[in-house]
């Protein structure tokens, strides 16, 4: 980056060189700044990938629903089409997760969340603090969620090989959804997550596992 020209804002005129790259969730960073690059500095030099299989978010990718939409910026011809124009599009809310080659846990929530109730207009949800049936499947959502956690599982379970520390296995104690969370949360929310536990020596050999 040679030149930092971003204007905070919304719409015409802001973002990277007022090109209208800014104003939403990562637009001063990656989010916006590769848009940009590839709309107005390296323009037709790029390839568009399928965002239901490379940086997967299992959200709705169609005008189905707010929040993924304004409905007075959308004709009525285009609700219920995929929101890149296309005839048709991937419903990146049921991807075979076999198909999937990168996973950005936001609309599903951060595995750590221990986020798993559907929204059901409770007060706690319009915080954020569920899961948005208008923007994700819940089901799928929690396949993915659970293949993070079994990579943790699988770290822990390496450790314990390696160092006989049975401390390790303290952080998967808990009870709550153990079929999605494996041990690893004991209740809803930020609050339910037990972290990776272990001895100060065990932590010092994780780089050994990957030696």
């Amino acid at each position: 980056i040679k030149e930092g020209n971003y204007t905070a804002g919304w719409g015409k005129g802001f973002g990277w060189a007022g090109t209208g790259h800014g104003g939403y969730v990562g637009a001063m960073a990656m989010q916006g700044l590769v848009a940009y690059y590839y709309d107005h500095v390296r323009k037709d030099n790029a390839v568009e990938l399928n965002q239901c299989r490379h940086n997967h978010m299992g959200m709705d990718v169609r005008y189905r629903h707010p929040p993924n939409y304004t409905p007075r910026y959308v004709k009525k011809e285009f609700i219920g089409g995929c929101r890149n124009a296309l005839e048709y599009c991937e419903d990146c809310m049921v991807t075979d997760f076999e198909n999937i080659y990168s996973v950005h846990y936001t609309m599903c929530r951060k595995p750590w969340q221990c986020i798993a109730k559907p929204d059901d207009g409770t007060t706690d949800c319009k915080k954020g603090k569920c899961l948005d049936t208008n923007v994700v499947n819940v089901e799928h959502c929690y396949e993915v969620i659970k293949e993070w956690h079994k990579l943790r599982t699988e770290v822990e379970e390496e450790l314990l090989k390696m160092t006989g520390d049975e401390t390790i296995m303290e952080g998967q104690k808990g009870d709550y959804k153990n079929d999605i969370f494996m041990g690893h949360c004991n209740d809803d929310g930020n609050d339910g997550y037990l972290l990776m536990s272990g001895k100060d020596d065990t932590f010092k050999r994780v780089n050994d596992l990957y030696h």
